[in-house]
């Protein structure tokens, strides 16, 4: 399958694009989970458990 080079240097900046243009151009949207521990972000809960854990063990000390 041969890729197609769609040309968006003509495209406002600003104006939103449209679900039916995505699907046009093959592109799709993925949600995801964000974990929020303090002022940091994870994509991994493990991550952020992970850190919680440490944080807290050092309180503990």
């Amino acid at each position: 399958m041969e890729r197609q080079q769609i040309d968006t240097a003509h495209l406002d900046t600003d104006t939103p694009i449209t679900d039916a243009e995505m699907r046009c151009a093959g592109v799709t949207r993925v949600s995801t989970d964000v974990f929020h521990y303090r002022e940091y972000k994870y994509t991994n809960l493990k991550d952020a458990m992970a850190q919680a854990k440490r944080d807290a063990d050092e309180k503990n000390r």
